[in-house]
């Protein structure tokens, strides 16, 4: 039962502090609140993931524009 409300306790805090986070800030979940949680390290994964994608993507623009076939990019037939 405690553990119960140590839970509902998290869930309320981090609806309540995500409330007024920017749109690309990394939102707290409950397990911050309750100790067992990483947000700086979802924050880094976070912002590794968007670097990548973003590699990614200017690497498919790029040999979009050279016309060469997209090797090493996993492209379905449909999409070629």
């Amino acid at each position: 039962m405690q553990q119960a409300d140590a839970r509902r306790w998290a869930i309320s805090q981090a609806i309540t502090v995500n409330m007024n986070l920017g749109k690309d800030e990394e939102p707290f979940v409950a397990e911050d609140f309750l100790g067992t949680g990483n947000r700086a390290v979802r924050k880094a994964e976070r912002e590794m993931s968007r670097r990548e994608a973003a590699r990614i993507n200017r690497q498919l623009e790029e040999t979009i524009k050279a016309g060469v076939p997209a090797e090493g990019l996993n492209i379905p037939d449909w999409a070629r």
